[in-house]
């Protein structure tokens, strides 16, 4: 969503550089110009997700009382719910952890 992220100098913080010694050191961020344009991403999915995913939309929209549910508005719809969600969020961090 435009406007909720923030950067990282915002809140004093900065990146963490390793010098040829080891010795760790804080480079300052710079702030960044907010967006206000949508982002693009593109996810390449395994045919078989795909068409898993898609009968999974189908059948939403059966529910929902609709012709369709796109699958990019399913997609934003999790965007979401993992930002707010913090069982889901774990869900998804063991899930990365795991494969």
């Amino acid at each position: 969503m435009p406007g909720d992220r923030e950067t990282a100098s915002e809140h004093g913080e900065g990146v963490a550089e390793v010098d040829g010694h080891g010795e760790e050191h804080c480079r300052k961020l710079h702030p960044t110009a907010t967006r206000t344009r949508p982002v693009r991403t593109t996810v390449d999915l395994d045919p078989t997700l795909h068409r898993r995913l898609k009968k999974w939309t189908g059948d939403a929209a059966v529910k929902l009382d609709v012709v369709d549910v796109p699958l990019v508005e399913v997609f934003r719809a999790l965007a979401r719910l993992l930002i707010l969600d913090e069982e889901l969020a774990a869900a998804v961090l063991k899930a990365l952890r795991d494969r």
